[in-house]
C-alpha cells in the first residue's frame, strides 16, 4: 500500500492517481518492477576549441572544413568554426576594399 502525499489517503499499489484527491502517486523505487533498467547514453561535451576557432579566423577554409567534419557529431562546435571562418572572410573583404579605396580617395582629393 502507498500513501498519497497530497491528502494522506492509503491507496492500492497498482494505482497511479489518488482516488480521493486525484493527485499523481509516486511509486518508490522498492515498488518498481525488478529487471527494468534505464540506460542513459553519456553526453559528449560539445564545446568549441579556442585554438581551432583562432585557426578558423586566420584561415577561413579551415573553418569551412572543420564545419563539414563536425556538423553531425558536434553541431555547436561546427557552427563556431564556420562562424569564425565567415568573420575572417568579412574582415578580409573589408580590409581589401579599404586598401583599394584609400588610393582612390587620395587621388580624388588631390585633384
Amino acid at each position: 500500500m502507498i500513501y498519497c502525499q497530497n491528502c494522506g489517503n492509503q491507496c492500492a499499489d497498482h494505482t497511479r492517481f489518488c482516488p480521493v484527491c486525484g493527485a499523481p502517486l509516486q511509486i518508490s523505487t522498492s515498488q518498481q518492477p525488478n529487471g527494468v533498467y534505464y540506460y542513459q547514453q553519456p553526453v559528449q561535451e560539445d564545446k568549441p576549441e579556442t585554438a581551432l576557432c583562432v585557426l578558423s579566423f586566420f584561415f577561413w577554409i579551415v573553418g569551412v572544413v572543420l564545419y563539414a567534419v563536425n556538423v553531425s557529431t558536434k553541431p555547436v562546435s561546427a557552427r563556431a568554426y564556420l562562424k569564425w571562418g565567415l568573420i575572417s572572410v568579412a574582415v578580409n573583404v573589408g580590409l581589401s576594399l579599404l586598401v583599394m579605396l584609400i588610393p582612390l580617395l587620395l587621388a580624388v582629393s588631390s585633384a
